[in-house]
């Protein structure tokens, strides 16, 4: 007589919630687009183009290595796992997703909108004047003396007082003039973002929200309770992380839009297809 085995028996977890399964949904479309923006990143070498080619190049290799930072921080949920051991690290998510969203700004200010060769080099002016000019304090603050950055002290008026200068800085408006004055490195304000980029659509919004959530100030330790904000599975942080993930998404697909059209013989022509499913896919379940 033969023996006979009990067999085994998986353990039985809780369903997902309904916001779980908005996550799941968002989620997927997030890791379809990271799929994508990998595979134009590993096509970029050999491409033949100018100095604002060359920095929308190396501002999407740092973009897809933010996006699958945020991946790993991303929690994974399947059906026959258990949804409590996920960790839903929202400050860490919202940081980097803002990051994506900053990431796709230079990206578009300084390698793939179209613009005239005059704001083109008064851009990279500007791009040159504030590497130099952080690179500077930084290293002051490391303890580099004054006659060691004499280089630094000396070039970096000289490059601002070139930027004030430069013919283009006259057809700027005057709030725009009052950034350059500042030092930002953007003289476009978040509204003219907004305007120019589509998918940048409430950056106001998003970005103060990511920032609160991102750094330990009042809005974001005050929420800490026995429910949100330490890491267990709650709809009030999952609803948080879907529209952070939103906005790293949008600004990805974004950030693969603009190098599509600058590289349109390259990439634009061998990626069309795939793309254009991005834009298509569904916006909710």
């Amino acid at each position: 007589m033969k023996r006979r085995y009990k067999k085994h028996s998986s353990p039985h977890f809780r369903n997902h919630t309904e916001t779980e399964k908005s996550y799941i949904f968002f989620y997927k479309k997030f890791i379809r687009v990271c799929e994508l923006a990998t595979a134009i990143s590993l096509q970029q070498g050999g491409i033949e183009t100018d100095g604002r080619g060359r920095r929308a190049a190396d501002i999407f290799t740092r973009q897809v290595l933010t996006a699958h930072s945020l991946e790993k921080l991303l929690p994974v949920l399947r059906n026959g796992s258990d949804p409590e051991i996920v960790v839903w690290d929202l400050p860490t998510i919202s940081l980097v997703s803002r990051s994506v969203m900053e990431n796709f700004q230079a990206l578009y200010f300084y390698g793939t909108e179209a613009i005239s060769e005059a704001e083109a080099d008064f851009r990279f002016q500007i791009f040159q004047k504030d590497r130099n000019a952080k690179w500077r304090d930084i290293r002051k603050k490391a303890g580099q003396s004054d006659n060691d950055l004499s280089e630094f002290i000396s070039g970096v008026p000289e490059q601002q007082a070139r930027i004030l200068n430069h013919n283009f800085f006259k057809q700027l408006t005057k709030e725009q003039q009052v950034s350059i004055k500042k030092g930002k490195e953007f003289y476009y304000s978040k509204a003219e973002f907004e305007e120019f980029c589509p998918r940048l659509f409430n950056i106001g919004f998003h970005y103060k929200l990511m920032s609160n959530l991102a750094h330990p100030l009042p809005l974001a330790i005050e929420r800490i309770d026995e429910i949100c904000g330490h890491g267990s599975p709650s709809d009030a942080d999952i609803r948080l992380v879907i529209v952070t993930l939103n906005v790293a998404t949008d600004c990805l697909i974004a950030s693969i839009e603009e190098m599509a059209d600058k590289f349109a013989d390259h990439i634009g022509a061998r990626f069309r297809s795939r793309i254009q499913e991005l834009a298509e896919y569904p916006t909710c379940e």
